[in-house]
């Protein structure tokens, strides 16, 4: 009996740190995502504020 509660115990920890491992690596991906998404913005906010809008994206008529 003793055995097997070592087995067990043994047997979670293992799975503790195996996804403990996974659950640091989403949130290390989450973060990377997050900071991409910023530079994107930024970049969309700055090419906006750059490029005059075309005919088409005011929504006046095209001749």
């Amino acid at each position: 009996m003793e055995n097997q509660l070592k087995a067990i115990t043994k047997e979670l920890t293992d799975l503790h740190k195996r996804y403990a491992g996974i659950s640091l690596s989403f949130a290390a991906l989450e973060r990377k995502l997050s900071a991409m998404e910023h530079r994107m913005t930024t970049l969309e906010t700055e090419i906006a504020s750059q490029v005059p809008f075309l005919p088409e994206e005011t929504g006046a008529p095209v001749h």
